[in-house]
């Protein structure tokens, strides 16, 4: 069973792995996870952030879009 959203994005669904690293879809998948694996509203929101900040540290500074812009693709 997943217990991070890095274990859903990255192992489980790959989405993580797409060019836009499954950004656009944090929100949907959080609140998912938050209900399927019965997370606390805190917990889900610490995991978001622990997503975000885990692309930040693996992937090239700017590569997240400002609140509310939607991420666009990068190639390599």
């Amino acid at each position: 069973m997943a217990a991070t959203l890095d274990d859903i994005y990255l192992r489980r669904t790959m989405l993580g792995l797409r060019g836009d690293l499954g950004l656009p879809t944090l929100e949907t998948i959080t609140e998912l996870a938050r209900t399927q694996l019965g997370w606390t509203s805190q917990r889900a929101e610490a995991q978001a952030a622990g997503y975000r900040d885990a692309v930040r540290r693996r992937y090239r500074p700017g590569v997240l879009p400002a609140r509310g812009e939607v991420p666009q693709p990068f190639s390599i």
